[in-house]
């Protein structure tokens, strides 16, 4: 006879996997109709599910289980509105229509570029200046540095607005630069852009926003290549795979992430095993520790998302994802996220797991239609960079955060300006 462990264990498994399944019948079935910021709404959750199923396999205490409930129910409503809303939505991002999506405009090249050249640099400057200089040496002062920007020891560094800029701005015209951009210097901008961008990031210390800005550029030139029926060098692939994985293992090394004694293949192991960790099991795993702790403090409805938004003014605020950090035994400068099921939960309850995804997909599916009805190369180029940002979006917050400001306000005037200039592709 099954122990109910055992038994729980083979029917969640039998859930994910026949929702996967599913899943990719799905987009078999939809492909025609394109991408849509849903699509990478369902997949970061998906990831976090089987996060919280890879912990449950380890360990089946009270918090591991009821992380895993939750996540179950929150998979499978989305799975569903997801599913519904891909059949029935003809407002998906079609790869072919792109080769229309075409710029000449090299004001707007101009001035982004200097905007995001002189931002960036005056960042670099500052971080070295007040921070770099004569305060740290060694291996662990990235993230030192990282701690004392969030933290405004050092000054004021407008860490929302640098963000909104360099993290989520920045990306955005390079794609526009891949894909929309007619120009025979357009590679030129692209090379200059991007190298300073990065160097920025570096010195941020965050390993996401690199990420993203890698796989937004990827898929800017497969987008355009795509879009004119040419298929991208296969030597290029391994040389941006290789750029990626030596960037992102730098940044471990200045992080103090890596074991000093461990040789260079055995380091690069480790930055992949700890890459995938990171992605899926991190999050649940931190959040299963705070399960107890939330549990036993009286938290009003919705209150988590209001203090989680109220990072977003200027200054340094604490918010709970400050308080969360702590008490996992970091500072007070660093963010330790609830992922959607548990950020859900403690916000709206049992009922938040299917009503907050509804919402929310109603929501994207909005925008998305404000976007893509109308297309504009730039608020396209936006698009792909908020999707490779959803699937670790885990809040209103985190979208807001993560690119969800720039979108609004583009979708915006997308909807108010560009119509009312006949739809020509301005920027």
């Amino acid at each position: 006879m099954l122990s109910s462990n055992l038994f729980l264990f083979l029917l969640v498994s039998a859930i994910i996997l026949t929702i996967i399944v599913l899943a990719i019948l799905v987009i078999i079935k939809t492909t025609n109709k394109g991408i849509f910021l849903y699509d990478s709404y369902f997949i970061g959750i998906a990831i976090y599910t089987i996060g919280a199923f890879l912990l449950c396999s380890i360990s089946m205490q009270d918090s591991e289980l009821l992380l895993l409930e939750i996540s179950i129910i929150n998979f499978i409503a989305v799975f569903f509105i997801w599913a519904i809303a891909r059949n029935v939505s003809n407002s998906g991002l079609k790869i072919f229509s792109l080769s229309s999506l075409e710029s000449k405009n090299k004001t707007f090249a101009n001035f982004s570029t200097v905007f995001l050249l002189l931002i960036n640099l005056a960042f670099v400057y500052l971080v070295y200046t007040r921070i770099v200089q004569g305060h740290f040496a060694g291996a662990f002062a990235l993230l030192d540095i990282r701690k004392t920007i969030s933290s405004g020891e050092a000054g004021y560094f407008a860490p929302g607005l640098i963000k909104q800029i360099r993290d989520i701005y920045a990306p955005a015209f390079i794609v526009w630069l891949t894909l929309c951009f007619n120009s025979p210097n357009r590679y030129k901008y692209v090379f200059v852009v991007f190298a300073v961008i990065l160097f920025s990031m570096v010195m941020g210390g965050q390993r996401m926003p690199i990420l993203v800005l890698f796989i937004s550029t990827a898929l800017g030139f497969y987008f355009k290549y795509k879009s004119i029926g040419k298929s991208i060098s296969s030597k290029y692939i391994v040389i941006f795979f290789v750029a990626l994985l030596f960037i992102l293992f730098g940044i471990n090394l200045l992080l103090g992430r890596t074991n000093e004694d461990s040789g260079l293949l055995e380091s690069f192991i480790d930055l992949i095993l700890n890459i995938t960790t990171r992605i899926f099991t991190t999050v649940p795993g931190e959040n299963v520790h705070l399960i107890d702790y939330l549990q036993n403090i009286d938290l009003d409805p919705f209150s988590l998302w209001l203090s989680d938004l109220s990072i977003l003014l200027p200054g340094t605020q604490e918010g709970f994802s400050n308080q969360f950090h702590s008490l996992l035994g970091g500072s007070k400068q660093g963010n330790a996220v609830l992922g959607a099921p548990l950020d859900i939960y403690v916000n709206a309850g049992y009922g938040g797991l299917v009503i907050v995804p509804a919402l929310a997909f109603i929501f994207l599916s909005f925008l998305q239609r404000m976007i893509i009805s109308k297309p504009n190369p730039f608020s396209v180029s936006i698009f792909i960079v908020v999707f490779c940002y959803m699937p670790f979006n885990y809040s209103f917050y985190l979208f807001l955060l993560n690119g969800g400001l720039l979108i609004v306000f583009y979708a915006l005037y997308n909807l108010l300006i560009i119509r009312k200039q006949n739809h020509k592709h301005e920027c």
